[in-house]
């Protein structure tokens, strides 16, 4: 069952372009550190950012509500992004409804 599971859903493949992107921002940023040309650092940053998985903005939300919880904001703050239980659910995986998300009070579609 396990195993159709990772067939279906690619955590095995997930995780493997993970640690790849992982090890070519750490090339990058020894490079980086070793006087490489900013340019050039730029530009391979951009081929990195081009190969990685699209953003899950409902998985960004939940983040930025921890990192502001971890700050000391109480849960009730504006600055804390909105989130349904079944938005929670499914962020790591896909974003559900990203357009009633709200930032700062605000839908998705007022931020904007």
């Amino acid at each position: 069952l396990l195993q159709a599971v990772d067939v279906v859903v690619g955590f095995s493949r997930r995780a493997r372009q993970h640690a790849e992107l992982k090890a070519r921002f750490c090339d990058l940023e020894i490079d980086m550190l070793s006087g490489q040309d900013a340019g050039e650092a730029t530009l391979r940053r951009l081929r990195i950012e081009r190969d990685a998985p699209a953003t899950l903005d409902v998985l960004n939300v939940l983040m930025h509500n921890a990192e502001m919880r971890a700050q000391g904001h109480a849960a009730d703050d504006a600055a804390m992004g909105r989130v349904t239980t079944l938005q929670r659910w499914c962020a790591p995986y896909f974003d559900l409804r990203p357009d009633l998300l709200s930032s700062h009070g605000q839908s998705a579609s007022e931020a904007a």
